[in-house]
């Protein structure tokens, strides 16, 4: 690598915006929680209110406790408002398509699982055959010999039906419990290649709902129910097929109640569709709020909010709970007039029946086989009203889902991307700048190269640019204006996959995952021995505090590393880089949440690792600022000033009024 380069060029640029800017950008990134749960939750209310009468007393409820009517904020399929959702509607046919071309590696098991259906259904409709023929002639003849016959007919029956039922059963699930994997890969994969600008704008515990929660009950209330609705189906018309065959005017007649409730299902799933949505919503806003305050369960507890926040739960909770309120008051409704369509036809069959065997155009055998017919045509009924029950809440779970799916991603390869070949790690940005959608201006104009092997450290204000900065060399963003470029070349021309290889990255808020201190030290590089991790951390100045705790390299370092301190977190995420052994380095305000006793031991590990690559250090730390050649002085989203920390004390006001309070915070 080359050697590092020193700089002592300076140059003023005059301050444009305001400094609320930032602020404001940091707003309109993090918002307000409050803000947040009152202007989605009554919109989506407000969605399933329009499309389901039933909701409107749970709607004003919630509109008299939040105050003041449901914005105007335009809503997603979902009920999220679209900025946030951005679910795009979902027709019924295409999603059928995307569920069956993932089903694709799982034909063959659907296939047997069908074959299976064809044997159990037919056979398993035989048994009140067997009883009119028994009632019909056997008993009347008093034939032994074929009662025998009909009773081991009956057994053999229903151990085929049972078999087959079983099989049916089995192969279903194998195809089921395939789909569940190979969609929760790739909603996970869709979410790890997702941009920052992405996950900026979604709440990781809706995520985290879509990819557990909504999986499930997509496969659970999709491949189960259709299936079971093909067999009730399938059921339905084999024994409506012998109900008229044994007497075509009764049965006849007995489809006609039947008929109206199926009527009455169809009408059922128009309403239930809206409030199926809104109730999967409600879900992932409980995820949300769960997964958000749990990770501040220390802060909570310190302030003594624990009351409150339960109270507020209780809120989100009792949206969840309006949402399934509307969907059971529609199932009150719905159901009991659908079971008494079944009912209906059983008075007609019974009448009927009765009827016609007083006219000697009926036999006592078919009217038993009628009875024991009935419950299966009234099962298919009612089954069906259910499953379209349970089939809309896996839409609305399936839609969730595929919104993930279907998202395309901001940062990709261009078709042309080359990779990054014979890295030297020259970075210049081109008249760059950024900022958020519509939002304000972020980075304005940024002119500037950072040469091969040079440490350049970044200062300002809070909200100034400095870590968006610092975001464009990864292209976690892409610049809104002008250009990036590594050796001469956009960055946008290269493959993300050969410049992220070519990074280290240690950040403020340091994030160790939930294993071993060894684990989270090689996670840039799995293929490393434990030598050569035990190396980094000697080089991080590590290695003394991890041989102090009881299992070493081995401990568990806990949810975020939880079980660590802010320091030795950090000193875990440099001996991750000295590992990495990147040609890039940034390092974004890496001593800004430590302890005074490891500041200094991170100092002197961040001046050994910046040696011979690339560096960026944003830090507002004067010890730090004193040990780089260049600093780049940030005001106002540009860089007013660039030189060393000497020339800029002695040239630059701003900087060095802000160097003062910077000293008096550190030293104080």
């Amino acid at each position: 690598m080359p050697s590092v380069t020193t700089h002592t060029h300076f140059h003023l640029s005059p301050p444009s915006g305001g400094g609320s800017q930032g602020r404001g950008q940091d707003r309109q990134r993090n918002p307000d929680p409050a803000h947040d749960y009152h202007s989605e939750l009554l919109p989506a209310l407000r969605k399933t209110v329009h499309s389901n009468p039933l909701c409107e007393p749970a709607l004003s409820a919630r509109a008299r406790h939040l105050g003041g009517p449901p914005p105007t904020t335009p809503l997603a399929p979902c009920g999220l408002p679209r900025h946030l959702a951005r679910l795009k509607p979902i027709e019924n046919r295409q999603l059928i398509a995307d569920i069956w071309s993932r089903l694709r590696p799982y034909r063959g098991w659907l296939a047997a699982s069908f074959v299976a259906l064809l044997i159990a259904v037919p056979v398993g409709q035989l048994h009140p055959l067997f009883w009119k023929y028994v009632v019909d002639t056997v008993l009347p003849e008093k034939d032994v010999t074929a009662l025998l016959v009909v009773l081991v007919l009956m057994v053999l029956s229903y151990l085929i039906a049972g078999a087959a039922g079983a099989l049916q059963d089995f192969f279903l699930e194998k195809a089921g419990q395939g789909l569940v994997r190979d969609v929760r890969v790739e909603a996970y994969e869709k979410l790890g290649n997702q941009s920052m600008r992405y996950h900026h704008n979604r709440r990781t515990g809706d995520l985290v709902t879509r990819v557990i929660s909504d999986v499930d009950s997509m496969e659970t209330s999709v491949l189960r129910n259709i299936s079971g609705l093909i067999q009730e189906i399938f059921t339905f018309l084999i024994v409506a097929s012998i109900v008229i065959a044994l007497q075509p005017v009764i049965g006849g007649f007995i489809m006609l109640p039947l008929m109206l409730a199926f009527i009455l299902v169809k009408k059922f799933n128009r309403e239930v569709k809206g409030v199926y949505e809104a109730l999967r919503t409600r879900l992932g806003e409980i995820g949300t709020f769960v997964n958000d305050r749990l990770g501040g369960v220390q802060l909570t507890q310190s302030y003594g909010r624990q009351r409150s926040e339960t109270h507020r739960f209780r809120d989100v909770v009792g949206n969840h709970y309006e949402s399934a309120m509307a969907a059971i008051r529609l199932r009150a409704l719905f159901f009991p007039l659908v079971g008494l369509g079944g009912f209906l036809s059983n008075v007609v069959m019974l009448g009927l029946g009765a009827w016609f065997i007083w006219r000697g155009e009926f036999t006592l055998g078919g009217l038993i086989a009628y009875r024991g017919y009935w419950w299966r045509l009234q099962s298919p009924v009612n089954t069906l009203a259910r499953m379209t029950d349970t089939l809309q809440r896996a839409r609305a779970a399936a839609t969730r889902v595929f919104g993930v799916l279907y998202e395309p991603i901001d940062i990709v390869d261009a078709p042309n991307a080359q990779p990054w070949r014979d890295p030297r790690g020259e970075i210049t940005f081109e008249h760059a700048g950024f900022r958020y959608d519509e939002g304000p201006v972020i980075l304005e104009d940024i002119h500037l190269t950072i040469h091969a092997g040079e440490f350049v450290a970044i200062a300002g204000s809070s909200g100034a640019g400095k870590s968006t900065l610092l975001n464009l060399v990864p292209r976690f963003f892409d610049p809104t204006e002008g250009a990036v470029r590594l050796d001469g070349h956009d960055l946008r021309e290269l493959t993300l996959e050969s410049v992220r290889d070519q990074l280290g990255l240690v950040q403020q808020e340091t994030y160790l995952f939930n294993d071993t201190i060894l684990e989270n030290i090689r996670y840039a590089r799995p293929d490393r021995s434990r030598e050569q991790a035990i190396e980094a951390a000697h080089r991080a100045n590590a290695h003394v505090f991890i041989e102090q705790l009881a299992n070493q390299y081995d401990t568990i370092v806990g949810e975020r590393g939880v079980k660590l301190s802010g320091g030795q977190k950090q000193r875990i995420s440099l001996a991750r880089a000295f590992l990495a052994n990147p040609l890039l380095l940034l390092l974004d305000e890496p001593t800004s949440s430590v302890e005074p006793e490891s500041e200094e031991l991170i100092a002197n590990s961040i001046t050994d690792l910046a040696r011979e690559r690339t560096t960026l250090l944003v830090t507002h730390r004067v010890s730090l600022l004193k040990r780089a050649p260049r600093i780049l002085f940030f005001k106002h989203h540009r860089i007013i000033a660039d030189g060393s920390h000497d020339t800029l004390m002695e040239v630059c006001e701003a900087y060095r009024q802000s160097y003062s309070i910077w000293e008096a915070e550190e030293f104080t």
